[in-house]
């Protein structure tokens, strides 16, 4: 029985050890005393499970049942059906193999999938380093992986974190329709708070919703951008703006609110009672502006502009265009009729 080392804090490690000693069944090799200090520790891995087996020979430890585990460092919380638990030789890496009914809690954010890989590799070259820091910390989970936290949503095929440097990697069976990469934002929630969606009345102020789809999106907290590739598609509600291009980089503020888009590869965008095309087009949140550059075309119900550099305000009421000096924009006026798009979008 374990009971004597639940729920206490010991002084030393000599003190655990002690106690360890002396348990009606102590640890039958040093492998396994190794592997109660090292999950034993707050800093490091705990595990519980309904049933446990280890290999001293491979080093390897399975858990099954109603699997529950906790990575305090990184305040993640996870369950599976069963678990695998390799280390590595001189304590150089860990890793844990989950399979079957993955659900992982951080903060506020949880993520479903089907398989998971988590490993934490250490820079120390023999068992008398004790509690040595990670180098490499990386969680995967794949197979119909759902995120979802207040502020949005997202689904994947394959999701890649590289929890020290705070990087994220979601990946879709392909770039085709619903394989791809989906996520959905919800500004009105960053900035109020979840709870601020309970005042809102949707039928004076619609709730603002940004839709994406690509087959591989980036995400770089420290330099808080996203870098999405591959048949990208972007829409925005309620003004129905929507964007499709190859690469789309998104860059966000310190409260995570978008402040710029910029979108290359046969660049689309569609507005009511506006299309635009080119091959490089940057959005501007906080100015509100569109610049178009490379083959730039513009078409709307009164006028067709074509340029290699047009720049338009993002509310197409205030649709004024710029060319440059060395190429002015060529305009055709419309006469009269329904607006009929020269190209589409989608």
């Amino acid at each position: 029985s374990m009971e004597p080392l639940l729920e206490k804090v010991f002084p030393s490690r000599e003190a655990f050890l002690k106690v360890l000693a002396e348990l009606e069944v102590p640890p039958r090799a040093p492998l396994e005393t190794d592997i109660i200090l090292r999950y034993s520790a707050m800093d490091q891995i705990t595990i519980q499970a309904e049933t446990f087996s280890s290999d001293q020979i491979s080093r390897e430890s399975i858990f099954k049942g109603n699997v529950q585990g906790k990575i305090p460092r990184e305040n993640i919380l996870f369950t599976t059906a069963k678990l695998r638990m390799l280390i590595g030789e001189f304590n150089s890496y860990e890793r844990l193999i989950g399979e079957g009914g993955i659900r992982v809690e951080q903060w506020d954010r949880e993520v479903r999938g089907d398989y998971l890989n988590y490993t934490r590799v250490f820079d120390n070259n023999s068992q008398d380093m004790q509690n040595p820091p990670p180098v490499d910390e990386i969680l995967k989970l794949e197979g119909s992986v759902q995120i979802s936290a207040a502020q949005g949503k997202a689904r994947s095929s394959t999701l890649f974190l590289d929890l020290l440097n705070q990087e994220a990697v979601l990946e879709g069976k392909s770039a085709k329709g619903s394989e791809r990469v989906r996520i959905e934002a919800y500004p009105d929630r960053l900035s109020k708070g979840a709870e601020g969606q309970t005042t809102t009345d949707p039928s004076t102020s619609p709730a603002r919703e940004i839709v994406v789809q690509a087959a591989r999106a980036s995400l770089e907290n420290k330099k808080r951008r996203i870098i999405l590739e591959g048949a990208v598609e972007m829409q925005r509600m309620p003004e129905d703006f929507f964007l499709s291009s190859g690469i789309l980089q998104l860059l966000y503020d310190e409260e995570q609110m978008l402040t710029e888009a910029n979108a290359r590869q046969s660049v689309c965008i569609e507005q009511p009672g506006r299309v635009a095309r080119a091959d490089l087009a940057r959005v501007d949140e906080l100015k509100q502006t569109i610049r178009l550059e490379g083959n730039a075309e513009v078409d709307s119900g009164q006028y067709n502009l074509q340029g290699s550099q047009i720049n338009l305000f993002l509310d197409v009421n205030r649709g004024v265009a710029q060319g440059d000096g060395n190429a002015p924009i060529q305009m055709t006026m419309k006469m009269g009729g329904e607006f009929t798009p020269a190209f589409r979008c989608r």
